[in-house]
């Protein structure tokens, strides 16, 4: 019907785990077009939890918030007071509690330490960085530095879940994963012990786009969607074109010891490391 045809064209409709191609239901275009002073509000984002704005405003309090276009969906964080002027001893608290996070991972150097926590807090801080994201490259010097654990621990501290980014081989089929991801919507990609080179030309664009543009697999019509995600890569001493490498966020792991992945529980802080995250996630997000 007329109904049917004016809701698909008011947005990309997919079905599935797969995202495939499909069109709304007869019923929903009814209902979509019920009254013709029907304006349903733009949103930019819907986020897990609390999130600053453009201009610097944080929001915590679930629901639709009209300035920002942001939707804060439902959750269980609980901030407390943040004073806007915290003493000497509350911001040395606050820095003491996030190091407390990566301390025990073998990091070649600060810079490498300063990058790993910018990942934990990137989710949080996405509306106010204008431009791209880098890919954050986690690198081990060998198996078992822990380069999925940190990761997992960054996104831990925001609660955000991360969509598995599987390895491809050829250009075609990494545009297919990421213009299937990017309607998705997904808040972070992530490819775990990337074995190749990083050398396709697909990631270097998207890298560096702010929108994508692709032809929807099954129907002819192309989608164009933003590209607001995070980008978290791990691997092994690993190797690719400049041009992609230079848009990546170093973190290299240099552990010491032979076999790191036989390391007692004994020589951590935090043998459970993301068990201790989600105990002490409210704390770790005030700070």
């Amino acid at each position: 019907s007329s109904d049917v045809c004016s809701s698909d064209l008011a947005a990309t409709w997919v079905k599935g785990k797969f995202l495939r191609p499909t069109v709304p239901s007869v019923d929903f275009g009814h209902l979509f077009l019920a009254k013709e002073s029907l304006q349903l509000p733009a949103v930019t984002r819907f986020a897990r939890g609390p999130v600053y704005t453009t201009d610097g405003r944080l929001l915590v309090t679930s629901g639709y918030a009209a300035a920002s276009k942001i939707f804060v969906l439902p959750h269980t964080f609980n901030l407390g007071d943040i004073p806007k002027k915290p003493t000497t001893e509350e911001l040395m608290a606050a820095v003491n509690l996030l190091l407390e996070v990566v301390q025990d991972f073998p990091f070649e150097g600060e810079p490498d330490k300063a990058n790993a926590l910018g990942v934990g807090f990137e989710r949080l801080t996405r509306e106010m960085i204008a431009g791209q994201l880098p890919l954050h490259l986690i690198e081990g010097s060998t198996p078992g530095a822990g380069k999925g654990l940190l990761a997992k621990a960054m996104l831990a501290m925001t609660d955000t879940p991360a969509a598995i980014w599987p390895e491809v081989k050829d250009e075609a089929e990494m545009r297919k994963a990421l213009t299937t991801f990017f309607i998705a919507g997904h808040e972070v990609l992530f490819q775990d012990n990337k074995k190749g080179p990083l050398k396709l030309g697909v990631l270097s664009a998207a890298l560096t786009a702010d929108e994508w543009m692709d032809r929807l697999l099954g129907v002819n019509r192309d989608v164009v969607v933003l590209i607001r995600n995070s980008w978290i890569m791990t691997a092994n001493n690993p190797s690719g074109d400049k041009d992609i490498l230079r848009r990546c966020d170093r973190i290299r792991l240099i552990p010491k010891t032979e076999h790191p992945e036989n390391r007692p529980a004994s020589d951590f802080k935090h043998a459970d490391l993301l068990g201790w995250v989600a105990e002490n996630r409210n704390a770790l997000l005030r700070a």
